[in-house]
């Protein structure tokens, strides 16, 4: 906020961003298609999932249960978790340590760069969704190991038959 709007001080435009994204939160936030779908089948099957994300944990655990999907994670790692965010690999090995993973079977799913370079960071596959706001085409230039152009296309690389 600081570049945008040359403050040294912008604490007061961050609390109103953040009570702005807090009251309209449910308006705001969607879901994309099969989201919910696939994470339920993976869930079922055995795979032990959680969120690594820039937001603060409040907006992140908001989102979570609006959508029910706080059960199927096992652990949750927010900006407020760590010292140094993305694409710093640290959130991303903090999950995997979490959730008792191991680096050669861990795929971290993103919507932007600095989602593909902290899984790259921490030695794990990288996933980028097609549907990002940033575009294909700019996710592909971080060589993510696969593009989703569907959350169902996660059977295929989990190794699920699609239903």
């Amino acid at each position: 906020m600081q570049a945008f709007s040359g403050a040294q001080d912008v604490s007061d435009f961050v609390r109103a961003y953040r009570s702005f994204n807090s009251s309209h939160h449910d308006e705001m936030v969607r879901t994309f298609p099969h989201v919910h779908e696939v994470v339920k089948r993976l869930h079922d099957h055995g795979l032990v999932m959680g969120i690594v994300t820039t937001k603060i944990r409040p907006s992140t655990m908001m989102t979570l249960e609006k959508y029910d999907l706080e059960r199927y994670m096992s652990t949750v790692i927010t900006v407020s978790d760590v010292e140094h965010p993305k694409p710093h690999p640290e959130p991303v090995l903090s999950a995997v340590e979490r959730l008792g993973a191991n680096l050669e079977t861990t795929l971290m799913i993103g919507d932007s760069p600095v989602d593909v370079q902290s899984a790259k960071a921490a030695g794990v596959q990288a996933a980028a969704v097609a549907w990002s706001l940033k575009g294909e085409q700019k996710l592909r230039e971080y060589e993510p190991d696969y593009i989703l152009h569907d959350m169902r296309d996660l059977y295929a690389i989990v190794g699920l038959p699609e239903e």
